[in-house]
């Protein structure tokens, strides 16, 4: 109801269809049950499935049974990716499915989501010819209640301030930086069914 009428009676349309699996291997009942319902809205909407994942096993088990519901791994994005594996991006980015490393990070560690770990892991992706299915955010802001003013705010100025002039100064390309920042999120979020042909 809220894809043709708008949520709540506004003029305010859904983006996409998120859901949540809590597995870090097998997916119970409900994450199947979860993941067909999330396949069946897609097949009526058009809208992209986001799917807050983390590690390889359930992104894995998530694609199969869209794929089982006739549904395009093109139509899914695996958010929190940054706690899978390289071999697990290079894997699900070549059968279509969206990977969306998020968390970036100023600090100066190479644990996953700093800089330095960004720019090592998109170097790899781009000498695999596979930025065209990469997406990347923050992950920031986050009010935690109960501590004073929310606790510790971070902002959402790590990507620009950052990670793009390590990304140039890397030999990243504007035409690089367009497609990562521009292109793959048009084209991941375009409103369209996207079924197994």
């Amino acid at each position: 109801d809220e894809f043709k009428n708008g949520i709540d009676g506004t003029e305010i349309f859904p983006g996409f269809i998120k859901i949540a699996v809590e597995s870090k291997d097998k997916l119970s009942p409900m994450d199947t049950k979860i993941i067909k319902a999330a396949a069946i809205a897609h097949k009526a909407t058009g809208l992209t499935i986001v799917s807050h994942t983390g590690t390889d096993g359930p992104a894995f088990a998530q694609l199969e049974i869209l794929k089982d519901e006739g549904v395009s791994p093109d139509a899914f994005v695996w958010t929190h990716a940054q706690n899978g594996t390289f071999y697990g991006y290079v894997e699900a980015a070549k059968q279509g499915c969206w990977i969306s490393i998020d968390n970036v990070n100023k600090n100066n560690t190479n644990e996953a989501g700093s800089i330095d770990w960004y720019v090592d892991v998109l170097s790899k992706l781009k000498r695999e010819k596979l930025l065209a299915k990469i997406l990347i955010s923050h992950d920031a802001g986050w009010y935690n209640v109960g501590q004073e003013n929310g606790g510790n705010y971070r902002g959402y100025t790590d990507i620009f301030d950052h990670l793009l002039p390590a990304l140039k100064v890397n030999g990243f390309r504007q035409e690089d930086i367009d497609l990562l920042f521009i292109k793959n999120p048009q084209r991941a979020f375009a409103v369209r069914i996207r079924k197994i042909k």
